[in-house]
């Protein structure tokens, strides 16, 4: 916390599953696999805990955790290349060394993406026009 607090440096986390506990201590970001499954809730996640509302933050994150632990439970990038393969978002193809999730994980990683599909995106959609779900555009930090 003495780097968070007594540096200018920018603390990112690289652990998608300390986030929330990291943006709580003042981390500034993350640099995470998992959001590219569902950026929009991530961006949220950051932004609810930006404006001091850790019960929300702490209700998403949780709902966030079991696809996070699935990621994680086999060889990167593999889970993650499987989770955007099963949203559409590119072909099911890898090459070695990359190996590809066992068929009991896609089983589960199916499972939790259903799930994320239920959680809405607080306050942000009407506005948008998207559809809860859809991908959102990240700025970039300056």
């Amino acid at each position: 916390m003495e780097l968070i607090n007594r540096t200018n440096l920018k603390v990112l986390c690289g652990d998608d599953a300390m986030l929330f506990n990291m943006l709580c201590l003042g981390g500034h970001g993350a640099i995470s696999a998992a959001a590219h499954i569902r950026p929009d809730l991530f961006v949220h996640l950051f932004e609810l805990v930006r404006a001091g509302q850790i019960g929300p933050a702490r209700c998403l994150f949780k709902q966030l955790l079991p696809m996070i632990q699935l990621l994680f439970s086999e060889p990167i990038p593999g889970p993650v290349k499987a989770a955007l393969a099963m949203r559409g978002q590119i072909l099911d193809e890898l090459r070695l060394p990359i190996t590809p999730m066992s068929a009991a994980g896609r089983i589960k990683l199916g499972k939790a993406l259903e799930k994320l599909k239920t959680i809405p995106l607080a306050g942000k959609t009407a506005k948008s026009g998207r559809a809860a779900g859809e991908p959102r555009m990240l700025g970039l930090v300056k």
